[in-house]
C-alpha cells in the first residue's frame, strides 16, 4: 500500500508527517499500523499576485538536487523528491522534470499532479526497465497519463514556447536541457564524472558545446571533491553558462563554501542560497529562495 492509498482509505488513522533521515538526507514520512510510508504530496498555497517579470526568475532550492524555477510565463520543477512541494501557482503552466528514478530525485506522486493543476507536463528520464514503475504508469488515470513523457537519452520534444532535450547520463536516466520563453535551463541530474567514467562524461556533455545557458544546476558531489571540481570546470568550459547552482550535495553546505574558496574562478557564476559572488535581485527571507535577473 502506498501512502497515498493509506491516506485515502484510512484518513486520520495515518500519522502526521514526520522527517526521517536516510544516508544524511531528509524524507517526509507517515506511520500507518506500525509501518512507515512516504508521505503523500502536499503543496503550499501560492498567491497569484505579482511574479517575476521580464528576464527575472524566482528560484527555490531544496534537498539534494531539487530546484523550483518560476519565470514570468511558467513554473519549472526539477528533481524535487520531497513530499512537501513549495508554493506553485495554478495560473501558469507547470513543467515537472524528473531526471531519473533514484529516491533522492524522484517522487511517484508527481506523476499525478494533473489532478491538482490545470496545465501540467511531466518529463521523466526513464527507459521502461522497472516492472514496478511500468505497472504504476499503466495504472495512472488518463488525465495524468496524458501529461507524462518518458525520455531516453538524446531525445527532443517541442513544447509551447520552446523545447525539452535529453542528454545521456553517466548514471541512471538523463540530463535535461530546456529552452522556454527565450530562456535556457540545464539540470544535470546524475550526469557526473563518477570514478572511472571521465571519458564517458565528456562524451555525454559534448552536445552542450557552445550552448548559451542562463541557469544551470550542476552536480558537485562532496564525496568526490576532485571529480566535483572537474565536473563544474568541464561544464563551464563546454557551455556559455551565465549562472549555476551546485546540486547533489548530500546536505553538506560547508562543502560549497570550501569549494568556492578553492575555486575562485567559479564564484561570480555560482549561486548557493545566500553564499557566493552573484548579486541576486532579491532574497525572499529563507536562504533557499531568491529572485535573479537573467
Amino acid at each position: 500500500m502506498t501512502s497515498e492509498e493509506a491516506v485515502k482509505n484510512y484518513g486520520d488513522k495515518v500519522s502526521p508527517p514526520f522527517v526521517e533521515r536516510r544516508d544524511g538526507l531528509p524524507y517526509d514520512m507517515v506511520w500507518y499500523r506500525g509501518k512507515r510510508y512516504l508521505a503523500p504530496l502536499s503543496i503550499a498555497s501560492a498567491s497569484e499576485g505579482d511574479g517575476p517579470g521580464g528576464r527575472q526568475i524566482r528560484c527555490r532550492l531544496s534537498d539534494q538536487s531539487g530546484v523550483l524555477i518560476e519565470t514570468q510565463e511558467a513554473t519549472l520543477l526539477f528533481d524535487w523528491y520531497r513530499s512537501i512541494l513549495p508554493p506553485i501557482r495554478r495560473d501558469k503552466p507547470l513543467h515537472v522534470f524528473i531526471s531519473h528514478i533514484h529516491q533522492d530525485h524522484f517522487n511517484l506522486g508527481q506523476l499525478s499532479l494533473a489532478k491538482r493543476f490545470p496545465d501540467v507536463s511531466v518529463y521523466l528520464g526513464y527507459d521502461y526497465s522497472e516492472d514496478w514503475l511500468n505497472d504504476d504508469l499503466e495504472k495512472l488515470p488518463e488525465v495524468c497519463a496524458d501529461t507524462v513523457s518518458c525520455f531516453r537519452e538524446n531525445q527532443l520534444l517541442n513544447i509551447d514556447g520552446g523545447s525539452v532535450q535529453s542528454l545521456p547520463s553517466t548514471d541512471l536516466g538523463v540530463a535535461f536541457l530546456v529552452h522556454i520563453n527565450g530562456m535556457t535551463f540545464f539540470h544535470a541530474g546524475d550526469l557526473f564524472p563518477w570514478p572511472g567514467t571521465e571519458p564517458v562524461f565528456l562524451d555525454c556533455i559534448a552536445p552542450l558545446q557552445d550552448v548559451q545557458i542562463d541557469y544551470a544546476m550542476l552536480p558537485a558531489d562532496p564525496r568526490f571533491p576532485a571529480a566535483a571540481q572537474f565536473c563544474v570546470s568541464a561544464f563551464l568550459s563546454q557551455s556559455d553558462i551565465k549562472y549555476f547552482t551546485p546540486i547533489h550535495l548530500w546536505d553538506q553546505p560547508d562543502f560549497v563554501k570550501a569549494f568556492a574558496a578553492n575555486n575562485t574562478q567559479f564564484r561570480q557564476k555560482m549561486i548557493f542560497r545566500d553564499f557566493g559572488g552573484v548579486k541576486i535581485t532579491r532574497s525572499e527571507g529563507k536562504q533557499s529562495a531568491f529572485v535573479l535577473e537573467l
